[in-house]
């Protein structure tokens, strides 16, 4: 697959690797050049810096929220639905691409870099303000409860689904480890925020 990919795109692929196999740290232009069988001196060809490369590394993550979050705004289905297929569309992209999971819990890793910082906290508040936008509307039209604001809904939502996928992946490194799938495991905590978070009154 990778032999079909840009140069460019192979060296973005290579820098997620190590990061999920190997950590931050290990990530260094020698390391990336080293497993793309390259100069490193090849590498800043196609990105200026470190920086750059984290940069776009991070973009992938925001690219994809967003394109599923206008497409799910624009379809004629409940504010539940919505946030269901949301999330679990997320879920199976993340189950199927692992090696991204590591960006959703990687603040601290660039908090001494603001550009980086800054990156990082877009992508993870724009999932939470694509939640609130869906929790908003059903409140509107009673589907959830209005007893707390759409921000501290999808903030609970949100933050729950960000501790779970981090325990898949830790125990994905475990050996002979059964975890079921990320979107199996994941989507019964969805399933039952949603259920407490709906408005009991109307369907009463």
């Amino acid at each position: 697959m990778k032999n079909y990919l840009s140069r460019k795109d192979r060296i973005k692929i290579q820098a997620i690797e190590i990061i999920f196999e190997e950590g931050f740290g290990a990530l260094n232009v020698k390391t990336i050049a080293e497993r793309e069988g390259v100069a490193p001196s090849l590498l800043y060809k196609y990105y200026s810096s470190m920086e750059e490369l984290l940069q776009e590394v991070i973009s992938e993550l925001g690219k994809f929220d967003k394109k599923i979050f206008c497409t799910l705004e624009k379809s004629d289905t409940t504010a539940k639905e919505k946030l269901t297929k949301f999330i679990s569309t997320l879920l199976e992209y993340y189950e199927n691409y692992p090696q991204l999971t590591p960006l959703l819990h990687s603040y601290e890793n660039f908090r001494t870099d603001e550009i980086l910082a800054e990156e990082i906290l877009r992508v993870l508040n724009n999932q939470k303000i694509f939640a609130e936008t869906f929790f908003y509307e059903g409140q509107e039209n009673g589907e959830f409860t209005t007893d707390y604001a759409p921000e501290v809904l999808a903030s609970i939502l949100i933050g729950s689904i960000k501790e779970r996928i981090f325990e898949w992946r830790v125990n994905l490194r475990k050996p002979h480890c059964k975890e079921p799938g990320l979107k199996v495991w994941t989507m019964e905590v969805v399933d039952l925020l949603l259920y407490t978070f709906e408005n009991k009154e109307v369907k009463g």
